[in-house]
């Protein structure tokens, strides 16, 4: 292992330490750990070969690095277009998703071999015991008018007999089996909500022909959500929705009881299979992580002492895992991103080192209804800013080291990255606050940032740039609607028509827009005020955007009608598209080229327009 860096003591004069295992390079991101006392894996996306990614296995013993997968395979799961853990481990063997065929494929002895042979079928989180697995299928075959979810099971000595064993509702997740492999646990939610406005915690006994049976409602719905459960010997911990926070809960013998109230809420939205917000290190340690008005902070509970200790380990994280002696997590610290970073879990209950602190140039500034995120440049030889707004809109700025932000701010590029009402990591009530909003309230906190930065005395001089993908490109479009002097902006697979969106999206949002949106303000058609598309008589300022023709989230055709309406009034505009992108670029030489393109497009504006 690679110690990462001298960390500073604090105030208390301690310190510990903390390990990278990855070796550092920003062409590659890793996610989603596995480990056990001799290994460590992990998936790992190569942007430099058009975002393939591998399954990288770590040896604790000699350091050494195997990419099981070779570039051969690609794996990805496409469960709900944004994916998530795609393999699993279990002793020897290594079972996986292949992104071509979303099909199942098995690692053994480095062999590897083909288990399904599904046709228009996605594959997500998969569980193994023994000789039989558990996953979560999306079946496209069956189109009514959705594809059908549901937890399938196999038994390895004949792979090709695929059983539904839980089916009914609109989606599924987080199944895991109890540690006599006789109960399996899952969440599962329906339509129009999202996994974090009303999911349902589930509980089934397997019997003997591996269906399950004896299946009840642990816990959630009714407008309530769940978050990771997990196994802890025969209990059940869980997150809950629980008035401003997601809160531990515990199921055992028939009951549900509240365990440690910490200062911070757990629940985050499950935009992709596996992540998490703690975990459960031995049978007395809980290592939880989370957030309080946009702060990151961590606890260990110690049930053996009934005690709670806070640490600050300044790493971003919403992946990790751990064996006997590590917690493991995939995130970045203000320095590092994607990496894998370990952390002895000894060093967590030693009193005389409780604090990782690192220096973060992020400065939180709070606004009457948002908060701002900012970031100086490295020099001042641009005077421009760049207010980026995050997408989701259900999500946050991200607050770990940005390879973007890097880019812009050595460019002489201020950021600010707004969180507006309806983002995570300040609190459900905020977050629920966009509920019937979309397109007004984001669109008033944009123009609220946009009026600080012209008035505060240190950034009024600057040019302004408008920046989003996806849900934030929404907001910089509807911004720029409304009476705002900026320098330019710029929108990746940005939605621009709610219409199109709301008839045409994938099934896994084909709910969002309900709470977002209104129900009411659907059935007599008043989101379409909200909608860009029908607003473009009013824009003046000069954009940019950018496409992927496989998007399936924002159709292409969304960006091609605007930028033509926008282009017929004479705006100076600029449109790209990727034939082989998605939502979300993966493959770094397009990355580098739309930045590229963007720079030239943002100076030749903030060398013209007054901001």
């Amino acid at each position: 292992m690679i110690e990462l860096t001298n960390i500073k003591k604090n105030n208390f004069g301690s310190s510990l330490n903390f390990i990278q295992i990855t070796k550092i390079s920003s062409k590659k991101k890793r996610s989603f750990p596995w480990a056990n006392d001799k290994y460590v894996y992990w998936m790992e996306t190569d942007t430099s070969l058009g975002g393939i990614t591998s399954i990288i296995k770590y040896s604790l013993i000699d350091s050494q690095y195997t990419n099981l997968t070779s570039g051969k395979y690609n794996v990805r799961s496409k469960i709900h277009e944004y994916g998530g853990i795609a393999y699993t481990v279990s002793g020897n063997q290594v079972f996986f998703v292949n992104s071509d065929d979303q099909n199942l494929y098995q690692i053994d002895n480095n062999k590897i071999s083909q288990i399904t042979n599904l046709n228009d079928i996605r594959i997500g989180e998969i569980i193994a015991a023994e000789n039989d697995l558990y996953f979560i299928v999306e079946d496209h075959s069956v189109l009514e008018p959705y594809p059908q979810n549901y937890i399938a099971h196999i038994n390895l000595s004949k792979p090709k007999e695929i059983t539904k064993v839980v089916h009914g509702a609109s989606f599924y997740s987080n199944i895991s089996l109890s540690p006599d492999n006789k109960f399996l646990s899952w969440l599962q939610w329906n339509l129009p909500s999202m996994p974090w406005e009303s999911s349902e915690l589930y509980l089934g006994r397997i019997d003997n022909c591996n269906t399950i049976s004896d299946i009840f409602l642990i816990d959630g719905g009714d407008g309530k959500s769940i978050f990771q459960p997990e196994w802890d010997d025969q209990k059940l911990i869980y997150i809950k929705e629980d008035g401003d926070r997601g809160k531990f809960y515990q199921y055992q013998d028939g009951e549900s009881q509240q365990l440690h109230d910490l200062p911070i809420d757990l629940l985050k939205p499950l935009w992709q299979l596996g992540i998490s917000s703690y975990k459960i290190l031995n049978k007395n340690l809980i290592f939880a992580s989370g957030y309080q008005k946009g702060i990151m902070s961590q606890f260990i509970i110690d049930r053996s002492k009934n005690s709670i200790k806070k640490i600050n380990l300044e790493i971003y994280s919403e992946q990790m895992c751990s064996n006997d002696k590590l917690i493991i997590l995939a995130g970045s610290t203000d320095k590092l991103c994607d990496e894998i970073l370990s952390v002895p879990i000894k060093s967590l209950t030693d009193s005389n080192s409780s604090t990782i602190k690192v220096n973060n140039q992020r400065k939180i500034i709070e606004l009457k209804n948002s908060f701002l995120n900012y970031y100086p440049s490295k020099n001042n030889n641009t005077n421009a800013l760049i207010l980026k707004v995050h997408s989701g809109p259900t999500s946050s700025s991200y607050f770990g080291y940005s390879e973007e932000r890097q880019y812009w701010t050595n460019r002489g590029f201020d950021i600010i990255e707004l969180d507006y009402r309806g983002s995570t990591n300040y609190g459900i009530k905020f977050r629920k606050e966009l509920n019937d909003n979309w397109g007004i309230y984001d669109t008033e906190d944009c123009l609220e940032a946009i009026d600080f930065i012209k008035n505060d005395n240190s950034l009024q001089n600057k040019k302004i740039i408008l920046k989003g993908s996806s849900a934030g490109g929404f907001t910089v479009l509807n911004t720029i609607c409304e009476d705002v002097e900026i320098a330019c902006a710029s929108c990746y697979y940005a939605v621009s028509d709610l219409k199109i969106l709301l008839n045409d999206t994938h099934k896994f949002e084909s709910g969002y827009t309900s709470s977002l949106l209104g129900i009411k303000n659907i059935e007599n058609n008043k989101y379409l005020a909200r909608s860009p598309i029908n607003k473009t008589d009013k824009m003046t300022t000069p954009i940019i955007f950018f496409q992927g023709q496989q998007d399936r989230v924002v159709t292409p055709d969304q960006t091609k009608e605007i930028h033509k309406k926008i282009k017929s009034l004479g705006i100076d505009t600029e449109f790209f598209l990727y034939e082989d992108e998605g939502h979300g670029f993966k493959n770094q030489e397009n990355i580098n080229k739309s930045r590229a393109l963007e720079e030239k497009f943002f100076m030749k504006h903030i060398t013209s327009k007054l901001g």
